[in-house]
């Protein structure tokens, strides 16, 4: 898993790829990373 600090800016369009942490990320796998992360913090600030 990635940290949080990453997911706080969006990456610019003309970028295919991340790599972060000994991991190369695609910008498709890093959006769907993004999006699942904020969707289990939303869970717990709701609980």
């Amino acid at each position: 898993m990635l940290d949080s600090f990453i997911f706080q800016n969006d990456i610019p369009k003309g970028v295919k790829s991340l790599f972060f942490n000994g991991k190369t990320y695609s910008r498709e796998q890093f959006l769907a990373e993004r999006k699942k992360f904020f969707n289990n913090k939303t869970k717990k600030c709701k609980e």
